[in-house]
């Protein structure tokens, strides 16, 4: 938990510094803000988004995010989760669930922290 901390705390720094004061630190951000249909809304750095099943995303970013740290939270007034997998290339895996724990669609958002 002490580490889910520290890392949301990080991104929370790093896209308060701005995407151009992290790239000087040698940093990449990439961020996606995707509807509960699975259409990007707005972003840096991704290709494409879909809904690919109930509360299941696929995020494409314009470059590898393997060793990148991903960080995921929900973005509905309703509440609940949303979780992310291990990227494979270019792709992350996002499931989505509402607060009783349900896969659900909804919207949620995407920060991939990479170095440079």
């Amino acid at each position: 938990m002490k580490y889910t901390k520290s890392l949301i705390a990080a991104g929370c720094l790093l896209a308060s510094i701005g995407m151009a004061n992290a790239q000087s630190l040698g940093f990449v951000t990439l961020s996606a803000s995707v509807s509960a249909k699975g259409a990007t809304a707005f972003g840096s750095g991704i290709s494409s988004s879909s809904r690919i099943g109930t509360g299941v995303y696929s995020v494409t970013f314009t470059r590898d995010v393997t060793q990148c740290t991903i960080l995921v939270g929900p973005r509905s007034s309703a509440g609940g989760q949303a979780s992310a997998s291990g990227a494979i290339s270019s792709t992350v895996r996002v499931y989505t669930f509402s607060k009783t724990g349900v896969a659900a669609n909804s919207a949620f958002s995407l920060l991939a922290i990479c170095n440079s």
